[in-house]
């Protein structure tokens, strides 16, 4: 697989079509042509791997990569697609794009003559695919509270219990289940989100006990950083002063259903993308549009979630001037513009 002029194996995937697949997916051909996962690529095909992001995300992504691959025993294979490497060769190929990266010489040559380069065809060869990834916020925070840090983060409260009804009745209830505490002899639900963060119930003593219902963990700086930490469900807290992180993820709910604010605050999203517009976004169901909708229907405010472009954004839209319209960039904290 490797060559006398490559000084490592290197999986490098590139992705050359980067779309939003439909919800609909296209009709499959009768007889597909089977074909690999990913596809090694020639010196002639090779993409352009300019990157005008920060060369510290690239670091940080590297040394997690490196983290992961060198716990695994050193014949462990990692699999790409259809294809099995061992991860002290992973690991070694790893490295050796780091010292190249360190050193500022990552160009398409010098990438063909040290890796194999491959990239990710659809199975369906259609050429669309959808890429997802998660994302983790992370927040500013305190083990301490403080006039700063004001917004508790709380573990699994001592009274919340959980029923798994189909205990009772299987065919009736099956995977169901309620949330809540017990209070004298009935079981009721659980303390509702303005009890929690309004009257601050979970600190207050519980029954026949002086030790509260749920210590905080941590004490964050912004409310909002709190709302969207509840709502990922994990994230990253930065702690104060030293810097150190510590990730928190989701334990348990109260068991009151979730309603979205979205749809009350945002009528609807743009995309130049074709492949997304007549269709909604996941979960809030809001509609995405055409960029052309905004001149059609002149709103008074347009937000700007990716903050890193608000301004070519805000040049592209410039003309929502025209009616007095105003841009609010919410990230990484709120600003009108």
């Amino acid at each position: 697989m490797g060559t006398k002029r490559r000084s490592a194996i290197f999986w490098l995937i590139c992705l050359l079509l980067l779309t939003g697949c439909p919800s609909k997916p296209p009709q499959a051909p009768k007889q597909p042509a089977e074909q690999p996962l990913l596809q090694r690529i020639s010196p002639a095909h090779l993409p352009d791997f300019q990157d005008d992001g920060s060369s510290d995300s690239l670091r940080s992504a590297i040394e997690k990569s490196l983290s992961w691959y060198t716990k695994n025993s050193p014949d462990k294979p990692v699999s790409l697609g259809n294809m099995n490497v061992p991860s002290q060769v992973f690991v070694e190929s790893i490295r050796h794009f780091a010292a190249l990266a360190v050193s500022g010489r990552i160009t398409a040559e010098v990438l063909w003559k040290n890796f194999d380069i491959f990239r990710i065809v659809p199975p369906d060869n259609s050429g669309k695919m959808l890429v997802t990834g998660y994302y983790e916020p992370v927040v500013e925070g305190s083990l301490k509270p403080g006039d700063q840090f004001r917004w508790p983060i709380y573990p699994v409260p001592s009274d919340l219990l959980v029923v798994d009804l189909g205990r009772f009745d299987s065919n009736k209830f099956h995977g169901e289940r309620l949330v809540g505490r017990v209070e004298g002899k009935y079981f009721v639900p659980y303390y509702s989100r303005s009890e929690i963060d309004g009257k601050k119930v979970l600190e207050k003593p519980a029954a026949q006990s002086a030790a509260p219902l749920a210590k905080p963990l941590a004490w964050l700086k912004d409310p909002v950083d709190c709302f969207f930490l509840h709502i990922q469900g994990s994230g990253v807290i930065r702690l104060s002063p030293d810097g150190l992180q510590v990730r928190v993820g989701y334990a348990g709910a109260n068991g009151r259903p979730y309603y979205s604010i979205g749809k009350d605050l945002i009528e609807y999203t743009v995309d130049r993308s074709s492949f997304k517009q007549g269709r909604h976004l996941p979960g809030t169901h809001i509609p995405i549009y055409n960029p052309e909708h905004i001149r059609e229907t002149k709103p008074d405010y347009v937000i700007i979630l990716p903050w890193n472009l608000k301004d070519e954004i805000m040049q592209q839209l410039s003309y929502i001037r025209e009616w007095g319209g105003r841009f609010v960039v919410p990230i990484p904290k709120v600003a009108v513009y």
